[in-house]
């Protein structure tokens, strides 16, 4: 997609959803996927404020699938934003689905969504929820949700309060990686959220002053111990652990140390939860959203369903597989997709972990 075309689809995204605002009854919901991150918080906050401004006889509630993550949880108290949910999802008339690309990012929440008209706010390079979306505001190409939720706002005259202001600025510096990922647009919606009121300095903060809780170094350790090691053809390095806990922090250390394409597996009650990162060097290389298309083909291949981003993906598939064709179907996507064999340089002990 041209970036005219781009602006042109997010033009005609943003007139449809403000008309449909505008024409809000009863109750909206708002929900957004599993483990909220920053981005999805202030996305879900923007939009409430948006349509409390422009429906001032409408309810809106949140619907969170799972919970927020650490550093969100820090945001919602530092800025004392109101989080309003309600569990009595039959009385919603409309939902907003915010920054999530599957219905199994949702969790239970995915059979109330099938059963009601729902608009899609969203950036992943793969969104399976846009085949049956009532409206949305989609774009792969911008680097969070939080600047099409400012988008938006821009567009509708409304001004927020300065604390959602501020919410949505952590949510472009999370995404963007502290503007690592940035295009000039992420700089203009910035520009215009600390023109209206937001606080940058203080969004920095917030995000940059993470405390590092013990649980999180246990598991970070515990992966990096247990990682196998192996050869994409002679350039590239795969890196594959099992964790239980914080995948994001153990895959970071992992592409941080070199790996080019790093997957950490988690057992998750009845599924498996598959995350995966690739750097920035091999998504250039093999110029395709390397994290979303292979977990978008775990999923349809085992029977689960995955999506994301070029560099940060996940996918969630049934319990019922082992380690080693878990293994088979990751060799399949590298040799199919990409042209590259994958041979073991240490294998490890993920393998023994995840069983």
């Amino acid at each position: 997609m041209s970036l005219g075309s781009s602006v042109q689809a997010r033009l005609k995204g943003c007139k449809a959803i403000l008309d449909k605002i505008r024409g809000l009854k009863g109750k909206a919901c708002i929900t957004f996927h599993q483990n909220a991150d920053p981005d999805a918080l202030a996305s879900a906050v923007g939009l409430s404020a948006l349509i409390k401004g422009l429906r001032t006889n409408v309810t809106v509630v949140f619907k969170p699938s799972e919970g927020f993550d650490v550093a969100s949880k820090k945001v919602i108290q530092a800025l004392n934003l109101e989080i309003s949910t309600d569990d009595r999802t039959r009385e919603c008339t409309y939902y907003f689905i915010v920054d999530t690309s599957t219905p199994t990012q949702l969790a239970d929440i995915a059979r109330e969504v099938e059963k009601i008209p729902y608009a899609v706010i969203d950036h992943h390079e793969l969104n399976e929820l846009l085949k049956k979306a009532d409206l949305s505001l989609y774009d792969p190409s911008c680097p969070s949700a939080s600047e099409l939720v400012v988008e938006l706002l821009m567009y509708s005259g409304f001004r927020p309060p300065r604390n959602v202001l501020t919410a949505l600025i952590t949510g472009i510096l999370y995404d963007t990686k502290f503007f690592r990922l940035a295009t000039y647009e992420t700089f203009d919606k910035v520009s215009w959220l600390m023109r209206m009121g937001g606080d940058y300095l203080f969004a920095q903060k917030l995000l940059s002053g993470r405390e590092v809780t013990r649980s999180e170094k246990i598991a970070v350790l515990k992966g990096l111990s247990r990682t196998g090691l192996y050869k994409l053809n002679k350039e590239w390095i795969l890196a594959i652990t099992c964790v239980g806990a914080h995948e994001s922090s153990v895959l970071k250390e992992l592409i941080d140390s070199g790996a080019d394409v790093a997957l950490a597996i988690a057992h998750r009650k009845d599924k498996i939860r598959v995350t995966a990162r690739a750097s920035r060097s091999f998504i250039s290389a093999a110029r395709k959203p390397v994290a979303a298309e292979l977990c978008s083909y775990l999923g349809k291949t085992l029977g689960g369903a995955g999506g994301g981003h070029s560099g940060a993906a996940g996918v969630t598939i049934p319990a019922n597989y082992r380690a080693e064709e878990l293994l088979k179907t990751i060799k399949t996507y590298f040799q199919r997709f990409l042209g590259l064999k994958v041979s073991p340089l240490e294998i490890g002990r993920w393998m023994e972990e995840c069983e």
